[in-house]
């Protein structure tokens, strides 16, 4: 993966985790309606945070991460992405109809990929 795709995907990710954090601020009760425990919140957030640090290290050639932990931060990407999927299409099957399951799917086919080929090209430096 490209230097640029990652800063792209580093900057639009941490200007979309920025406003959800504005979101959350200033409109509590609107945006966690429906939120897991916060446990699962709090988990959720430390990897988003990691996985940002990660495309960091890749985006702006930054070799302070060890390729162990980059293979954990891998996996550790995968569950998650795979446990939040699975969880809200559990959830609200019922009451998402085929576009919107199509349409999230895609969007976890569309966004995962790259930031884990960002991350195994990091561990392969």
């Amino acid at each position: 993966m490209s230097r640029k795709r990652s800063k792209i995907l580093f900057y639009g990710l941490t200007g979309l985790y920025f406003a959800y954090t504005l979101a959350l601020l200033f409109f509590p009760h609107a945006v966690t309606l429906d939120m897991s425990s916060p446990l699962v919140e709090l988990y959720s957030g430390i990897s988003t945070l990691v996985m940002i640090i990660a495309l960091y290290a890749h985006a702006f050639d930054k070799a302070f991460l060890p390729i162990r932990l980059v293979e954990v931060i891998i996996v550790n990407t995968i569950v998650c992405a795979l446990w939040s999927y699975i969880e809200t299409v559990r959830d609200d099957f019922a009451l998402m109809s085929v576009f919107e399951i199509i349409a999230y799917t895609a969007l976890y086919l569309i966004l995962y990929p790259p930031i884990i080929a960002a991350m195994a090209d990091l561990r392969s430096r």
